[in-house]
């Protein structure tokens, strides 16, 4: 389990999300919950751990973008997966 926080973008901003799939999405969100994990890389950078998402560009988008609307209540982490990969170029070819 980790926070949105401690979770970074590994294709960074590269797919886009139209207004109506970001409703779509976040409604189901709303409806369902979070139901499947992150996919994370871990590597170390300058001592500490650094969590690289693999997929959920969407779903992390959507949640940071709730988690500035008091109606909502998220929870403080979410289900992660560890993914091993020897580096960033082998953790992008997972994806």
């Amino acid at each position: 389990m980790l926070r949105l926080e401690d979770l970074t973008p590994l294709q960074g901003n590269l797919k886009s999300l139209s207004k109506t799939d970001f409703e779509k999405l976040k409604k189901n969100i709303v409806d369902n919950g979070f139901l499947a994990p992150f996919f994370i890389w871990q590597s170390m950078e300058k001592g500490e751990p650094r969590n690289y998402y693999l997929d959920g560009t969407q779903r992390d988008r959507v949640l940071r973008e709730m988690s500035k609307d008091p109606a909502y209540k998220l929870p403080a982490k979410f289900p992660v997966s560890f993914i091993d990969a020897k580096n960033k170029q082998d953790a992008a070819k997972i994806i």
